[in-house]
């Protein structure tokens, strides 16, 4: 049997750009938590597990996963590297 690989595909909004559903958790984190807070950002991850390509899961980063226009993705790498705190979502 041969072993697949794991790779992570994230996706966030463009600096510049609104980030709605940030907005709405750092709403819910004042307002629920009483935590004063300046931004928050989303990232949605995407583990693909299987024998792929390189070059056909860059086409699945940015082709499927990604709109160009208003997001940056990135493949195996972390997109954000300036944050002070992550929380996971179920």
């Amino acid at each position: 049997m041969q072993s697949s690989s794991l790779n992570v595909i994230e996706v966030g909004m463009k600096p510049g750009f609104f980030d709605g559903r940030g907005d709405r958790i750092r709403e819910s984190i004042e307002s629920d938590l009483g935590i004063p807070t300046d931004s928050v950002g989303v990232i949605d991850v995407y583990t693909i597990e299987g024998d792929i390509h390189p070059h056909e899961l860059d086409r699945l980063r940015t082709e499927l996963f990604t709109d160009p226009v208003i997001q940056t993705s990135s493949l195996n790498a972390p997109l954000e590297k300036d944050f002070d705190s992550v929380m996971d979502e179920p």
